[in-house]
């Protein structure tokens, strides 16, 4: 009998080494698992914070079209108007009793100096004779003040 006690002896030996070696792998595998769970967790919040942000992203871009979609929009209303008083305007003086009539040239040059005070009449052909040069505000010879400009 002691060679048998000394045989299964040996061979539960042999199978604690194997069940501890089985349990040693399990417990690594079941480490690797949940690190490689974690990784994908990480990897998967990672994309909808990308997600968000591009949200957030397309969101702002959609509002800034729409606001520039609205101002572009009153411009060409303010446009409009402009365009359709000034067709107002023309239609009133050319049709105005005397239209046909010539100007003084006194009459005529302070009403183009009036309107060409104006910046949206800066850049009119008639004008720009007007603005040039004026002795009125150029500086004074010999180094005196200058006038105060109209």
């Amino acid at each position: 009998m002691p060679a048998a006690l000394a045989l299964l002896s040996s061979i539960l030996a042999q199978w604690r080494l194997w069940a501890l070696g089985l349990a040693a792998a399990a417990l690594v595998a079941g480490v690797l698992y949940v690190r490689g769970v974690r990784a994908d967790l990480d990897r998967a919040r990672g994309q909808l914070a990308a997600a968000s942000a591009q949200a957030v992203v397309a969101s702002g871009q959609a509002a800034a079209v729409q606001s520039a979609a609205a101002i572009a929009d009153q411009g060409a209303q303010r446009a409009a108007l402009d365009i359709t008083v000034h067709e107002e305007n023309q239609h009133a003086i050319q049709t105005a009793q005397g239209a046909t009539a010539p100007l003084a040239p006194a009459l005529n040059g302070a009403g183009r100096d009036g309107l060409c005070r104006y910046d949206a009449y800066a850049d009119d052909p008639g004008c720009v004779g007007l603005r040039g040069g004026d002795p009125a505000v150029l500086p004074q010879a010999g180094g005196g003040d200058a006038a105060a400009p109209r």
